[in-house]
């Protein structure tokens, strides 16, 4: 039986998916520090721990909706979009209570070294 595109996809690990869409944006002229925001804006979920499903769907959800207002950002724009993404993904793990993604998000938003 042949294997669908969903699941091959899916069988990708989350920093595969970070590592395209930072290729994909020094392509496009953006800095490294750019790129890295908005691959952690675009793909913030990592491949474990896994986070209660609430919090998966919300973020989930925030990600695919914001996903398009990259596309012909600049780098300016696209690194103040993905850093305000990324401090929502934040903001709902720390109301979520999700241990792992209240810290997780820190380092990509200059908050510790």
């Amino acid at each position: 039986m042949p294997v669908r595109l969903k699941e091959r996809a899916d069988a990708l690990s989350a920093n595969t998916h970070r590592l395209a869409v930072m290729m994909s944006a020094a392509d496009r002229g953006w800095s490294p520090e750019t790129a890295a925001i908005v691959a952690m804006a675009l793909h913030p979920l990592d491949d474990s721990p896994v986070p209660s499903r609430r919090f998966e769907k919300t973020v989930r959800k925030l990600s695919r909706k914001n996903a398009r207002s990259f596309r012909q950002a600049s780098d300016s724009e696209a690194a103040a979009s993905a850093t305000s993404i990324v401090m929502q993904y934040r903001d709902l793990a720390l109301e979520m209570n999700e241990p792992h993604y209240m810290t997780r998000f820190d380092k990509p938003l200059g908050l510790t070294d």
